[in-house]
């Protein structure tokens, strides 16, 4: 009798072993570095030109951690950390709003659940719109020379990196905290994912609450991409606001090109200075080879009050890659500002998005002047 106990007792015990196993978290390190020489003319009150090495010309660095656990019946737990980092200098990333240092897990720090149903997430995490926003760029907003000069950087109308009237900067539509979101199963090629931003404000659900929805459609040769969100003060008050449409089409299986129209605006100030932007992008790519690419693009983004104040920007550049993680580039664009705005092609936000600080890099440009910028770079991804 003992004896078979003994053999049952084994056996439940290497069982409950082996579902252990099975449910033991799949954790994964992982991030990219990006580091490149630039090269600027007209650069702050004085205009000078500016050679420097800089952390993410084109796109963040940072270092990430993400896992997964199978929970059995197609559903998954899972959580996501991302740090952004400075690899010029080893510090930790700013952010291009405040030019303050990011949390530790400033770009993504959340939990979701997974299965046949979609994902749901909640946490600080990329903002749907942002993620939407992005397929009307060939690059996917990358930062030298796209549309995220526009998007989440802004040295913008007033020429100083405090006067901040990039669409993140009216909206904090880059990454969000206190997010839940939900994004759809692929549905013969259409996802959908919308979120709700807790403000955590005593008194109204409504002080702080952000509301945003993004929707992509990519089967075949056909991309189509539409987007709105909102964002409301700590009194409740609409104060960001913004929607676009934008699409692709797979020319051949070389050639791409995408194009796309945003709005944004701010309603409680509506017909006052800075309340009122439209931005409108082309870009197209083509495959040389391989592993080469070369791009185009044209950027447009007006102050729809002040009808004085226009940014245009001309971009292109050739990448190639020399393995699966690693690839070199090099960029030119030109940027033509007009009345008080003060992009710079570049990445502008100065000070915060190229990690140097206010004194060295003075106002980034200055009100209605043109800038060329040129840069080499390598990308390592892990």
């Amino acid at each position: 009798m003992l004896k078979k106990l003994v053999i049952a007792g084994a056996i439940v015990a290497a069982a409950t072993g082996s579902a252990l196993a099975q449910n033991k978290p799949n954790v994964e390190v992982f991030g990219r570095l990006d580091m490149g020489v630039i090269n600027a003319n007209n650069v702050g009150t004085t205009g000078t030109s500016l050679t420097h090495i800089t952390s993410s010309p084109i796109s963040t660095s940072f270092l990430g951690f993400r896992g997964t656990e199978d929970l059995g019946g197609g559903m998954k737990a899972s959580f996501l950390l991302e740090s952004q980092i400075n690899p010029a200098d080893g510090t930790q990333g700013v952010s291009s709003g405040s030019g303050s240092a990011n949390g530790v897990f400033g770009r993504e720090s959340n939990l979701a659940l997974s299965g046949g149903f979609g994902i749901l997430r909640a946490g600080r995490q990329v903002m749907p719109i942002y993620q939407y926003f992005n397929q009307q760029d060939v690059r996917g907003g990358m930062g030298f020379g796209s549309s995220l000069v526009y998007f989440a950087d802004g040295s913008t109308f007033g020429g100083t990196a405090t006067a901040k009237t990039g669409i993140s900067a009216m909206t904090g539509g880059t990454y969000g905290s206190n997010i839940i979101s939900y994004q759809t199963p692929n549905m013969s090629g259409l996802t959908v994912r919308a979120m709700y931003g807790f403000g955590n404000t005593a008194g109204d659900m409504d002080y702080g609450q952000r509301l945003g929805i993004g929707a992509l459609y990519d089967r075949g040769p056909v991309i189509l991409t539409a987007g709105y969100y909102e964002v409301k003060s700590s009194a409740g008050v609409k104060t960001g606001e913004y929607q676009f449409l934008g699409g692709g089409y797979r020319v051949t299986d070389r050639l791409i090109v995408r194009g796309g129209f945003t709005q944004i605006e701010n309603p409680s100030i509506a017909g006052q200075a800075n309340s009122k932007f439209e931005l409108k992008q082309a870009s197209t790519q083509y495959q040389l080879t391989s592993d080469t690419s070369v791009f185009l693009g044209h950027y447009q983004f007006d102050d729809k009050v002040t009808t004085a104040n226009k940014s245009k920007m001309w971009s292109t550049g050739v990448e190639k890659m020399l393995s699966k993680r690693t690839k070199i580039y090099a960029l030119v664009a030109q940027q033509d500002n007009s009345g008080t705005a003060g992009f710079a092609a570049y990445g502008g936000g100065g000070a915060n998005y190229n990690s140097l600080s206010t004194s060295q890099y003075q106002s980034v440009v200055q009100p209605g002047t043109k800038t060329t910028a040129t840069g080499i770079g390598i990308t390592h991804t892990f």
